[in-house]
């Protein structure tokens, strides 16, 4: 794990979808990135949950820390709202189902939430309750205005710490 500062960029950087300092040093590195905040000890994690594949790799490292750290755990889906979104009632909560087999399996009990609205604005907000955010994002992701990297925006904004996984392409 490395251990460094949230990094900021320009308006035009992130218009333009330009790679900052962090996303250079999390596609460059083979291990989580730990960007600390002064919010030590670890006794709440906060994991956000979508129908990406990238779930449970967060999911296993989050769940991994809580049992090292004793800590408590809380799974969030945030959604666009469902007049926007359009999606069925049983399709909202599908995504933490593996994440919650897998907490049940290593005896982790989960918080779950469900938020709609903004997913970086609904994440920030709800990471102010907690102490560390264990999100994965994909290397070589781009970050523009149209497509966030969420991981990085929710690093470089989060007011606790946040580690943030890189998964590589399989070979």
């Amino acid at each position: 794990m490395v251990l460094v500062r949230p990094q900021k960029r320009s308006g035009l950087a992130r218009m333009l979808g330009l790679h900052g300092m962090d996303a250079t040093l999390c596609d460059s590195l083979q291990a989580p990135i730990l960007f600390a905040r002064t919010s030590q000890p670890y006794k709440r994690i906060l994991l956000p949950v979508s129908d990406s594949d990238l779930n449970i790799h967060s999911a296993e490292t989050a769940i991994d820390i809580t049992r090292q750290l004793e800590a408590t755990l809380t799974a969030i889906n945030v959604d666009l709202p469902r007049y926007i979104s359009g999606l069925p009632e049983e399709d909202i909560h599908s995504e933490v189902v593996p994440i919650r087999r897998l907490s049940e399996l290593y005896e982790v009990p989960l918080d779950y939430r469900h938020r709609e609205g903004n997913p970086i604005r609904q994440l920030l907000k709800e990471a102010t309750q907690h102490d560390l955010v264990v999100v994965a994002r994909r290397w070589g992701r781009r970050d523009n205005f149209f497509d966030p990297d969420v991981a990085l925006r929710i690093a470089r904004a989060a007011s606790c710490s946040v580690l943030v996984i890189t998964i590589r392409p399989e070979a």
